[in-house]
């Protein structure tokens, strides 16, 4: 911890008590009416004034950066790999954690995925044959665990 942390986290503490001898205890997750840590704060602005307007760009333009990393056209395994936890963190709920991220970015990766390799596999088998096509799969598995 940092000194604004601590200052921070004492802020939080006592308005947090003041707002509850008033008001009693919290029990909605809404940043209007409830004080929160400032990254969390934070989190809760960019998600529900910016990454709900935009999410279904970062998801297509994700999954483009995932189909040329899969045609060896870019690597870009690190701007992939440190954004698609974003969905996660931006799904403070703790109920509802893995919620955004499923509905959002999986769902779609999950689909995306499929009619792939669907194409890919139909389209290697008829030109290599099955022994090769085996060899093919170990190979795009072993990417698909990096990506």
């Amino acid at each position: 911890f940092n000194f604004i942390d601590i200052k921070n986290d004492n802020w939080i503490t006592k308005q947090r008590k003041k707002h509850e001898k008033h008001h009693g205890e919290i029990h909605k997750f809404d940043y209007k009416n409830v004080i929160f840590p400032i990254k969390t704060l934070s989190l809760l602005i960019w998600r529900d004034t910016l990454f709900n307007e935009f999410e279904s760009k970062i998801t297509k333009q994700l999954l483009q950066l995932v189909h040329k990393e899969r045609e060896y056209e870019s690597s870009q395994t690190q701007l992939i790999t440190t954004t698609v936890p974003c969905y996660l963190e931006l799904g403070l709920e703790r109920l509802k954690r893995l919620e955004l991220y499923q509905n959002t970015f999986e769902k779609a990766y999950i689909e995306d995925t499929t009619a792939y390799y669907i194409r890919e596999s139909s389209r290697f088998i008829s030109d290599n044959g099955i022994s090769s096509y085996i060899v093919k799969v170990k190979q795009r598995l072993e990417e698909e665990s990096i990506r």
